[in-house]
């Protein structure tokens, strides 16, 4: 079968990016010719474009409305606007053009905030997959014209979904919809014992600078910790500037509180999975993450996982809670918790929590998160999918057209 994959971002850092592309890679052996449809000629398209994998590229942003923070965008507003929705309404011509061409079975929009995947499907009389990885206008995400609008798209015929957790399916109010399945960004189940690096005493959380990864919060934590610890661990945030604006307003907060020497932003790194397992703890604060595959790659590093017990990174908390009988990482809600876990790390050495570390690592590696098992959920899916598709279309082809009245026999 050949599906037209539409990406929000080329960014090879980007989750969304990291699990299509390892997707990817176990749904070629099995059968899928991929299209990919890219907004620009940069990260991953030259993996693609090496791999031999069919790219269309046509510029096109997130079908989400622009940034309001500061004076500069809020002027910058209606024209980046507009220029949003031309490049929309031209991508979805450019990219339909092209993909007629290729004969594309179904359409997958890798992301629930692009909605040129669905255009271009219902353009070309395809049915339609979102790929729904994050909570959208939970985030700071405002679809355009509402949540309503994708919603719709949602519940329209020949639409279906693939959502990264339970919670995610929940939130769309997809549960007990048969046109929505479930499948978690795994990894490859590992054979290997758990990895054992020495720890240095620093703090990390992963990710890009933005509200959506709950900073604020981080960053009050530790300025309490940071007053009550004699010698405290310092903290290093590894990610991008996704949100200047922010990040300044979070760099006046460290230096309000004299915490310049202790807080490092480190910027977009190459060397995360080395900074995981030398980190004491990795620190997740996102108030709504979609699923938590940094929680994934944490544990699969041997780093102690300190999460936000909400959301995606509950979820998989409550997974290895049902499959090891205990926690598997250590939970907080609020700022003073999560201070008080700080607390308590610095005051332990860092085998006092190997079992949490171990707990973890096994349920990673464990069977509902296997790579291989998660790609062939989706596989099964598209099959469902054309199945579904052709069953219709038989069923109302088997229909009789009605008699216009004019022609009935009196």
């Amino acid at each position: 079968m050949t599906i037209l994959y539409v990406l929000h971002t080329t960014n090879p850092g980007n989750g969304a990016s990291v699990a299509f592309m390892s997707m990817l890679q176990g749904l070629i052996p099995l059968g899928v010719t991929p299209v990919v449809a890219l907004p620009d000629q940069e990260g991953i398209y030259h993996e693609l474009k090496r791999q031999g994998v069919e790219i269309i590229c046509s510029r096109y942003r997130m079908s989400t409305f622009p940034y309001l923070k500061g004076m500069k965008n809020k002027v910058l507003f209606l024209p980046r606007l507009i220029a949003r929705l031309i490049l929309t309404h031209q991508a979805i011509r450019n990219i339909t053009r092209q993909a007629k061409e290729c004969h594309v079975d179904m359409v997958h929009t890798n992301t629930s905030v692009l909605s040129i995947g669905y255009h271009v499907a219902k353009r070309l009389s395809v049915p339609h997959v979102y790929h729904i990885r994050e909570y959208a206008d939970k985030i700071g995400l405002h679809i355009i014209p509402s949540q309503h609008t994708l919603l719709s798209q949602l519940g329209a015929p020949h639409s279906y979904a693939i959502c990264i957790s339970r919670d995610l399916q929940a939130y769309y109010r997809l549960s007990d919809n048969n046109r929505s399945v479930v499948s978690y960004d795994g990894g490859d189940t590992q054979q290997e014992p758990m990895p054992h690096n020495k720890k240095e005493p620093f703090f990390l959380l992963v990710g890009r600078v933005q509200q959506a990864k709950g900073l604020e919060l981080l960053l009050e934590a530790y300025a309490s910790y940071h007053a009550q610890i004699h010698r405290p661990y310092p903290l290093y945030i590894a990610g991008g500037i996704a949100d200047a604006h922010y990040y300044h307003r979070l760099m006046a907060f460290v230096r309000a509180h004299d915490l310049d020497e202790s807080v490092n932003f480190m910027g977009q790194r190459r060397d995360v999975d080395q900074l995981m397992q030398r980190a004491v703890a990795l620190i997740l604060t996102s108030p709504y993450e979609g699923f938590g595959l940094t929680f994934m790659e944490a544990a699969r590093k041997g780093c102690l996982i300190i999460g936000r017990y909400t959301t995606g990174v509950k979820e998989q908390m409550d997974n290895g809670k049902e499959l090891e009988g205990t926690d598997i990482a250590l939970a907080f809600q609020t700022t003073s918790q999560l201070a008080s876990i700080m607390i308590d790390v610095t005051k332990h050495t860092p085998n006092h929590y190997d079992l949490y570390r171990e707990r973890a690592y096994r349920t990673v590696c464990s069977e509902i998160y296997d790579q291989k098992r998660n790609v062939q959920r989706v596989f099964d899916f598209y099959n469902q999918i054309i199945q579904r598709e052709k069953n219709e279309t038989k069923n109302n082809s088997s229909i009789p057209a009605a008699i216009p009245p004019h022609t009935r026999e009196r």
